[in-house]
């Protein structure tokens, strides 16, 4: 459900973004600015929506495999 109000609002957030210098030209300046208004709004709502359906990380524990994060593993291994 939160995936589709996210794309949902993906959409209105866009066509607010789009229309916002042609409602601009022809009605106002200040139209625009409430266009605006609702582009972040929807933005901000799409952002909560997306929050919500990530699912929770846990903490793994680490791997005995070297990374670039950790390069002691890899002079550990060396030395034996």
């Amino acid at each position: 459900m939160y995936l589709k109000l996210q794309i949902i609002f993906t959409i209105l957030s866009a066509i607010c973004v789009a229309v916002v210098i042609p409602i601009g030209a022809f009605f106002g300046w200040m139209y625009a600015g409430i266009c605006a208004l609702f582009a972040f709004l929807f933005f901000g709502l799409m952002k909560a929506c997306k929050r919500i359906n990530e699912p929770v990380s846990t903490n793994q524990p680490p791997s005995d495999e070297p990374s670039f994060f950790n390069p002691q593993k890899d002079q550990e291994e060396n030395d034996k």
